[in-house]
C-alpha cells in the first residue's frame, strides 16, 4: 500500500511537461464542507463536515486526467432517538484517488469534469472504539475554470460510499458516508 501510495506521488511530481497549451501537471488547495453519516442507520439528522488539503492532477490526455488528495476529514454523525441525539465525532486523514474525464477539450476556460476512485483513511483519534482504518469509493460531478493562465478554480459535489465495517462493537455493519461542496485553486506547472 505504501509502496502504491509513493509510487503514484513520484509519478506525478517528477512529470511537468506542457500538452495543447496548458500545463498537465497541478497542484493547490481544496476546501469542502457538507453532510456524513454512518450507514445503515436512518435515524440521522444534519452532521456538518469539513474537509481541507493538498489535491493533485495529471493530464494524461486531452479528456483524461488522474489524481490524488491529501485532506484532513471531518467526518462522523448525529442521530435521533425521539427527544435525545447522539453525536460521533471522527476525523480522517483521506488519501482520494480519481480518475477523471474532462468533457471540454484542454483550450477550454470551463470543462465540466466527473471523477471516481478508491478512498482510503486512517482514523485520527486513539481508543474510540472505531476501526484505525477506513476504505470506500468516491464519485464526484463539478468543473474547473480557469481564472487566470496555469490558474484554475474547481468545484465538485463529492459522494463518499464506506465499504469497510467501522465499528466492531455492535452486528451491523457501520459504514461512513458523506455527500460535500468541494472548493479548490489549483496552478499549473
Amino acid at each position: 500500500m505504501k509502496k502504491l501510495i509513493f509510487l503514484l506521488a513520484a509519478i506525478t511530481f517528477t512529470t511537468t511537461g506542457k500538452a495543447q497549451e496548458s500545463a498537465r501537471f497541478t497542484i493547490g488547495s481544496k476546501f469542502g464542507f457538507g453532510h456524513s453519516y454512518i450507514m445503515p442507520y436512518n435515524n440521522y439528522g444534519f452532521h456538518g463536515s469539513w474537509l481541507a488539503g493538498l489535491t493533485t492532477a495529471y493530464q494524461v490526455s486531452e479528456h483524461w486526467a488522474f489524481g490524488a488528495d491529501a485532506l484532513y476529514s471531518s467526518e462522523g454523525a448525529k442521530f435521533k432517538m425521539g427527544e435525545l441525539t447522539s453525536t460521533t465525532e471522527l476525523d480522517y486523514l483521506r488519501v482520494p484517488l480519481k480518475a477523471m474525464y474532462l468533457m471540454k477539450s484542454s483550450t477550454s476556460d470551463f470543462r465540466p469534469k466527473l471523477s471516481v476512485g478508491p478512498t482510503f483513511g486512517v482514523l485520527m483519534a486513539e481508543d474510540t472504539g472505531y476501526k484505525d482504518m477506513d476504505f470506500g469509493v468516491n464519485a464526484a460531478l463539478g468543473f474547473n475554470y480557469e481564472l487566470f493562465e496555469e490558474f484554475w478554480l474547481t468545484t465538485d459535489v463529492n459522494y463518499y460510499h464506506g465499504l469497510m465495517d467501522i465499528y466492531a462493537g455492535n452486528s451491523e455493519k457501520d459504514r461512513n458516508g458523506n455527500i460535500r461542496l468541494e472548493v479548490g485553486l489549483v496552478f499549473g506547472l
